[in-house]
């Protein structure tokens, strides 16, 4: 049996599928530079959705036009001195997008401000969040997965991240802490 594809448009919250890869790959044809950016695959044996952007590059015959990776817009500032004084690793202010997948469902939402040990959304999180559940954080075109170690109303504690996940969020954070410097 051939195996079943399916899509989910994060721009528009919806899920296509299951499908053969021959419409999998018309229905990715389809979509905008925005929607290509927002959208995830996911295929029987694989443990969580992926970015579009990942599974494109597995399978060159998708060729899909990516778009340019957009600036880092710096959001403002929520967090009190107590919750500053607790922290192990430094919180930076910061707008990206984030993709929770849990139980089969995904969710779409932005952070507030991310670190080494996880992020802080800008808005709580359903009650129905499995504390096994992954995240996708994405900035521009790129993107690094993590597994959820602790869930609370509107954060994540991150679990062990592989190295190039490590890598990509080490280099996010330099940049940030870099533009954290020349703003002060």
């Amino acid at each position: 049996m051939a195996q079943q594809w399916f899509l989910f448009k994060g721009a528009t919250n919806e899920q296509l599928g299951p499908m053969a890869f021959d419409e999998f790959r018309a229905a990715t044809s389809q979509l905008s530079s925005n929607e290509l950016h927002a959208s995830f695959a996911w295929q029987s044996g694989w443990a969580d959705w992926k970015p579009l952007e990942e599974v494109a590059e597995e399978f060159k015959e998708l060729k899909l036009q990516l778009p340019p990776s957009p600036p880092i817009k710096l959001a403002k500032k929520r967090e009190s001195a107590a919750d500053k004084e607790r922290r192990i690793h430094e919180r930076f202010d910061a707008d990206m997008g984030a993709v929770i997948l849990s139980k089969g469902k995904v969710y779409r939402t932005k952070t507030e401000n991310i670190s080494a040990g996880g992020i802080r959304l800008k808005e709580e999180l359903p009650a129905d969040i499995s504390p096994d559940a992954s995240v996708i954080i994405t900035r521009g075109d790129e993107h690094f997965q993590a597994r959820v170690k602790e869930v609370k109303k509107d954060r994540f504690e991150f679990e062990e991240l592989k190295s190039q996940s490590r890598e990509i969020l080490k280099d996010w954070l330099d940049h940030l802490s870099d533009a954290k410097k020349k703003s002060a």
